[in-house]
């Protein structure tokens, strides 16, 4: 905006090293705005509450007054009120950064595939590509058939003796 005449806005003259942040560091104009927020909210406490305090003065006897005005100091209210409600802001700015992390996380190990690992399964299946000579062969055939004849008397037969339990020994050695 230019200096004009006719009612239009000026700009105040600002410092040059002012200059240099004015646009480029949204902190910097953040913590004015907030500043002049907190102006503005002092003001219309001030204006609402000082009636009511005047008020309550005017009830109440002189050593109640004493009492009351010490108690009673808009400064120290409104330094725990900012304190108050900065920290509450810090803590709510901390758990959405620490559930948008959280949720960050989640998404990356869900693109990257990285799930449980399940149980892995056997070798597949040897399957031939070509039949082998032996395949067919009547002596071959013979041999695997006994085998699993061989086999199969192997699993019924019970290896087991249970009349043959060995010796009790005494352990009550002397010399």
């Amino acid at each position: 905006m230019s200096n004009s005449v006719g009612g239009a806005k000026q700009n105040p003259p600002t410092p040059k090293n002012e200059e240099v942040f004015q646009g480029e560091d949204s902190v910097l104009e953040d913590a004015r705005n907030f500043k002049v927020f907190i102006e503005r909210l002092k003001k219309r406490l001030k204006e609402k509450v000082s009636p009511q305090v005047s008020r309550l003065q005017s009830k109440l006897s002189t050593s109640q007054k004493a009492g009351l005005v010490a108690k009673i100091d808009l400064r120290d209210f409104f330094k725990i009120l900012i304190k108050t409600l900065l920290i509450l802001v810090l803590t709510l700015t901390l758990f959405y950064i620490g559930f948008t992390l959280f949720k960050s996380l989640l998404d990356n190990s869900k693109e990257n595939g990285a799930t449980v690992p399940t149980a892995l399964t056997p070798f597949p299946s040897y399957e031939p590509f070509k039949e082998s000579y032996y395949a067919t062969d009547s002596g071959v055939l013979r041999i695997e058939e006994d085998i699993n004849i061989l086999g199969r008397e192997m699993s019924t037969t019970v290896l087991r003796e249970t009349n043959l339990d060995p010796p009790s020994l005494d352990f009550n050695v002397s010399f």
